[in-house]
Order: C-alpha cells, then sequence, then structure tokens
C-alpha cells in the first residue's frame, strides 16, 4: 500500500493559522493500557507558543484507536490523528507521521511512554532557540519496570550527560532515549526509502541529524521509559537485535557525508578486529577467512574504512588464526607421541 493512501483524520493546515511551534510526534500500537498517561503528559504541558500532538496510530487491534478518537473530539485543535487503514510497521508509520509534522522542532514520544514535566517542551524549545548550531537536544529519563511499578534506572549514564556534544560520540551506543528527543525540523535529512525497512529509527535519525548541528543536552528528568514485555525492542531475541543493528548501520553509513564517516570507521574497524579475534582464536582457518572477507567487502561497499586497511586487518588476523593451528597441531602430535612412548601397542 503507498504510504499517501493512509487515512488522515485531521489533515496539515486544518487548524492553527500561525502554525506550531512545536510538534508532539506520537507513534503507537497495541498501547491501550499506556496512551492515555502518554496523551495527558503530551497535553500538560505550559507553553507560550503553540504546539500540537500529531498521533501516527498503526492500526491497533486493542482499544487504542478507540481511546484517541475519544481524546480527538475532546481537543480538536490541539491533537491530530493519522488513522493507518491497516499496520504498516514501526518505520512506515514514523515516516508518515514525520511528514505530517509542521512545528519548527519535532519532540518525540511512544505510545507506552509518558513525560513528567510540565516545562519539557517549553525548555527544550528555548534551548534551541538559543543555540541556533544545535541540531537536537536530549535530557535525563527514568526507566520504570512495568511488572513491578518500580524506577529501576536513569538513562543516560552520568558519563554521557555531557551539555554540548557531536554525532561522532554517538559511534558507541545511542546514549539518547526517544522520548527525551526534540531535534530542530530542518536538521532531519531527507530519509532514503529503505529506511522503512529498518527495525530500529531513533538512532539513525540522531546521528543523520547531528551532521547539522551538535547534539545538546539539559540536565533535568522529564520523562519515563516503559520497560515491559510487549514493547517492540525489548521483546525480541538477540538474533533479531543483531540483524536489526547491522541494517541499521549499513543505512547509517551510506547517509553519512565524507567527512562525517570517520569515527564510524574506526568504529567497523574494531568491530572487524573484535569479529576475527574470536573466529581466530577457534584455529578454524576457513571460518576466518570466510568471515574476514565478508566483513571486507562489506566496509568496501559502504566506503567506510579504505580497502588496503581493511586488507591489513584481515589478513593480519588471518595469520593469527593460521599460526594458531599449527600450534594446536603441534600439541596435539607431541602428546600422540608421549602417549605413543609412554603406552606402547
Amino acid at each position: 500500500m503507498p504510504f499517501e493512501a493512509a487515512e488522515t483524520v485531521s489533515k496539515p493546515g486544518s487548524n492553527d493559522n500561525a502554525g506550531p511551534r512545536v510538534s508532539v510526534l506520537v507513534m503507537t500500537y497495541n498501547h491501550e493500557r499506556f496512551i492515555q498517561e502518554a496523551i495527558e503528559s503530551a497535553l500538560m504541558q505550559e507553553t507560550n507558543f503553540l504546539y500540537e500532538i500529531v498521533v501516527g496510530e498503526d492500526f491497533s487491534t486493542d482499544r487504542t484507536r478507540e481511546i484517541l478518537q475519544d481524546y480527538k473530539a475532546r481537543y480538536p485543535e490541539k491533537i491530530r490523528l493519522l488513522l493507518r487503514p491497516k499496520n504498516l510497521g514501526g518505520a512506515p508509520n514514523f515516516i508518515l507521521t514525520l511528514g505530517a509534522c509542521r512545528g519548527d522542532y519535532i519532540a518525540f514520544l511512544e505510545g507506552d511512554d509518558y513525560w513528567t514535566s510540565t516545562d519539557k517542551l517549553r525548555l527544550q524549545a528555548s534551548f534551541l532557540d538559543e543555540h541556533a548550531d544545535c541540531a537536537l537536544c536530549h535530557h535525563r529519563v527514568s526507566y520504570l519496570d512495568d511488572a513491578t511499578g518500580q524506577i529501576v534506572s536513569e538513562f543516560p549514564v552520568p558519563q554521557r550527560r555531557m551539555q554540548r556534544t557531536t554525532g561522532s560520540e554517538l559511534v558507541s551506543g545511542n546514549f539518547i532515549q526517544t522520548c527525551s528527543l526534540m531535534i530542530r525540523r530542518k536538521a532531519i535529512p531527507r530519509l532514503r526509502k529503505d529506511f522503512a525497512k529498518l527495525k530500529l529509527g531513533d538512532w539513525p535519525i540522531c546521528v543523520l541529524s547531528s551532521q547539522n548541528g551538535w547534539i545538546g543536552y539539559i540536565d533535568q528528568n522529564m520523562a519515563v521509559y516503559r520497560l515491559h514485555a510487549g514493547s517492540a525492542w525489548s521483546a525480541q531475541n538477540v538474533d533479531y537485535r543483531d540483524t536489526a543493528i547491522r541494517q541499521m548501520v549499513r543505512f547509517m553509513a551510506l547517509g553519512l557525508s565524507r567527512k562525517h564517516r570517520g569515527p564510524w570507521g574506526a568504529w567497523f574497524l574494531r568491530n572487524l578486529q573484535s569479529k576475527l579475534s574470536l573466529k581466530s582464536q577457534s584455529g578454524n582457518i576457513r571460518s576466518t577467512a570466510w568471515t574476514g572477507a565478508a566483513l571486507v567487502w562489506y566496509g568496501i561497499r559502504l566506503n567506510l574504512v579504505r580497502a588496503p586497511l581493511l586488507f591489513y586487518y584481515a589478513t593480519r588476523l588471518l595469520a593469527g588464526a593460521a599460526k594458531r593451528r599449527l600450534v594446536m597441531r603441534w600439541h596435539s602430535f607431541r602428546h600422540d607421541g608421549v602417549s605413543t612412548a609412554t603406552h606402547p601397542q
């Protein structure tokens, strides 16, 4: 189904003539237990500017849609409800919802999370107003265990709470929780079609947007991220996550300008060395060679690292595997010789 076929309850431009300063982008699917708290936390915001709540409802099978339609009826000028005629999946739903946002700044909120501060939108919008070269900003978030109702941790960890940083810091992992994120709309690049295939979209959005400015941090806890069995990421197994991350890294690498690929090239080399080291420890030359060849091809295709450097790492580790194989055979030969001498036939 073409994205344009999705039903739009409130079409862009049908509400505030002046236009909203901030768009709150809400993604939801089967969040019947949580969506009310999420919407209420967006409605409670105290601002000196207009803002809209744009909800992408992805054809839920529970009462999520019914709850949202009730909110839409009560707050027709504030809420814009985008109802999908069929389930599109996370990334396609995100693309459509993002395209419907009209604000200069976009704040993100998943339907199972919620905000805790009435000043969140005002503080983040003011931060971006005061720093015209800042592409996006975030803040601290509490992690709530839905099973126990207890706050179990805060995010990001203290060493990642830098007031000003660059996208290169995101190489080692995403330290920006989606429900804390506000991005300058002009900083978000045009997304390639293959974004719709990604299982993870928040990290790439942050990385690619950070090419157009630095990343700001407000040291206040203003949101809650809910940990529960039905959350899209938590419910997946290790293989699914590994595939999703590799797919996402490829998308980000192809979307980065040449001058921003350096940190990702360094990350790729570390990843290459780690994977080949594990393979080479087994002494299986064939397995190590296949892994090395696949990673070299992957790195060249993404234009992350120059070919000679990739081949250097791969051949060095392949040589290590060959050496280990010889040592293992020598020890085996000696052991067999000693056994024969000690226990003659």
